[in-house]
């Protein structure tokens, strides 16, 4: 008898980025401010979105702010680019408003996000990039930020 084990889980956390690889359980609905790449090692990934629909591929993009949840896995990548990386560039084109299906990135490894390096995005306002740098490295209030 064939049987398979389960991956041991895995978690790095790269300049702009983190992936996860490992089993998953059903999630509660729940938001990031990061882009959320879902890739199936085997078979399809399932994420239901606020509107309750089930979206299914080989490969999902949930934009940042949206309100989903993800269907356990026994097999699961998960990437979380932040907003102002420049492979978010990328992201941002690919996908719209809601659950994207995105199977061309089936392929996707962490090299391919790690190899943009810590180049900010360039498509965001500087000034944008430069306040979620600052709240990256501490806790600053709202108008000192403003007012930087």
């Amino acid at each position: 008898m064939d049987v398979q084990e389960e991956p041991v889980p895995r978690f790095a956390v790269g300049e702009g980025y983190a992936v996860y690889r490992g089993l998953t359980r059903d999630s509660t609905f729940h938001r990031h401010a990061a882009f959320q790449i879902a890739v199936a090692v085997r078979g399809e990934v399932s994420i239901v979105d606020a509107a309750d629909t089930h979206h299914r591929a080989a490969a999902l993009i949930v934009p940042p702010m949206e309100r989903h949840r993800m269907l356990a896995a026994t097999d699961l990548v998960v990437f979380y680019v932040e907003p102002h990386h420049v492979f978010a560039d990328r992201l941002r084109e690919r996908c719209g408003n809601g659950v994207t299906a995105a199977p061309e990135m089936r392929d996707l490894r962490e090299e391919d996000i790690g190899r943009a390096g810590a180049h900010p995005s360039g498509e965001l306002d500087p000034r944008l990039v430069e306040a979620l740098n600052v709240l990256g490295e501490r806790s600053v209030p709202m108008p000192v930020l403003a007012a930087t």
